[in-house]
This record gives structure tokens, sequence and C-alpha cells, in this order.
């Protein structure tokens, strides 16, 4: 999964499972990164490893930066 902010300065990404944070200290499947683009916007990334059923749930990336936030999410299902 993915999403990407802009800002004055690169925002702090937080990412979250059905409202509790997840990363690499919760579940070592979870793989987080950030890519810095030419126009100076940041793309987060959450890559889980081994996908289980116990993964699906609402993901929501959160986008901070000082006392600013934005946030996206997805679904994801796993059969």
């Amino acid at each position: 999964m993915q999403c990407a902010a802009t800002g004055d300065r690169p925002p702090q990404f937080v990412w979250e499972r059905d409202g509790v944070a997840v990363s690499s200290n919760t579940d070592p499947r979870y793989a987080l990164g950030q890519i810095m683009t030419a126009d100076n916007s940041v793309i987060a990334q959450l890559n889980i490893t081994r996908v289980r059923v116990e993964d699906g749930g609402l993901y929501a990336c959160i986008a901070k930066e000082g006392e600013h936030s934005a946030s996206s999410e997805n679904r994801l299902d796993v059969y």
C-alpha cells in the first residue's frame, strides 16, 4: 500500500490497521519505507510479506507535519 503527501517540511508517516499502529516493531512482516520524489512529495509505503487472513482490515496512512495531519484509508480483504 502507499500514500503520498507534500508540505513545507517532509511529513512523518504513521500506519494503522483498525485504529492500531503497525510497524516492523509490532510485526517483522511489515516493512515501511519512504521515497522522496522530484517535486518534493513523499510517498510512504507499507509492504506485508506472507499475508494472512488476520492482516485484513481498514488500513490508514496518516501524514503528520507539526500540528497538521491528513490521512487516507484503504480496506485490505484477505481470504
